[in-house]
């Protein structure tokens, strides 16, 4: 997964233990997407998700992107609201699941 993944953002704690992951895919002009936002339980609701994505959003590369998206679960959807998101309109989303 992470070898093929354009650009990878991490947090780390004072330890330098990973707490925080974020990945993307980006053809580096018009679109990217955000795949992955987590962090650990034992450091949520310490705002390290909106700094976790500002930071993605104010990236040399991403931050001139045309269109940012988001892959997430609903109930994760408000989070990514709150940053600017919004659900996609006109845009046509199929998903395949392969066994």
């Amino acid at each position: 997964m992470l070898t093929h993944t354009d650009l990878v953002f991490v947090v780390l704690n004072k330890d330098d233990d990973l707490i925080g992951f974020a990945r993307i895919l980006t053809d580096t002009v018009y679109f990217a997407t955000i795949f992955d936002v987590i962090i650990a339980k034992k450091y949520r609701n310490q705002h390290l998700g909106f700094w976790l994505m500002e930071s993605i959003k104010k990236h040399p590369i991403i931050k001139h992107i045309e269109y940012l998206e988001c892959c997430c679960r609903d109930e994760i959807k408000p989070f990514y609201k709150k940053l600017g998101f919004s659900e996609a309109s006109g845009r046509m989303q199929i998903k395949q699941f392969r066994t």
